[in-house]
């Protein structure tokens, strides 16, 4: 078995911006990947800067490490949503506003958009974790707002989340 691996999204090949304006979706399951593909081991986002993201998948043996003051923060825009297809990702519409069937008071997290950090059937040994927050939009009209949980497991077995704050609330850009 390989040793664990540490890398950090903002160096070389990932180079997540971390600016809070540019997506670092790519660059951070990217990394979350190559540390799967190897065996296991840490992804470390960078301390005192914001990651704008959706949709990232957790994988087992990964940890996700937040240094003091790093920030996932949900982007916005509806082209950034992705869901895990196979061993991939392909982009996925997702649903506005607070419920697409008024009926079920739930079904806008929970049967339409993925969570924001997302860890798929049978996935173990993983962990979320560090001085960060997970923080996720709204927009000051409720039928323009991505709603999703912040945090989906399915299934899963032998994972830690700690010390890491959810932020229900951010202001957006108008689309």
């Amino acid at each position: 078995m390989n040793e664990p691996i540490t890398v950090r999204v903002t160096d070389a090949p990932f180079c997540a911006a971390g600016d809070g304006q540019t997506n670092d979706r790519a660059a951070i399951q990217a990394a979350i990947d190559h540390v799967y593909r190897n065996g296991g081991g840490t992804v470390v986002l960078n301390a005192d800067t914001t990651f704008l993201t959706t949709s990232l998948v957790i994988k087992s043996n990964v940890t996700l490490h937040f240094e003091d003051g790093a920030k996932l923060l949900q982007s916005p825009e509806n082209k950034d949503y992705y869901k895990p297809v196979g061993d991939g990702y392909e982009p996925y519409e997702p649903m506005l506003g607070h419920n697409w069937d008024v009926t079920i008071k739930w079904s806008h997290t929970w049967y339409k958009n993925y969570p924001f950090l997302f860890a798929p059937e049978g996935s173990h040994d993983f962990k979320i974790n560090g001085n960060g927050v997970i923080r996720l939009s709204e927009c000051c009209d409720g039928d323009k707002v991505v709603r999703t949980c912040p945090i989906g497991f399915f299934r899963c077995h032998h994972f830690t989340i700690a010390d890491v704050t959810k932020i229900g609330r951010a202001l957006c850009r108008e689309r």
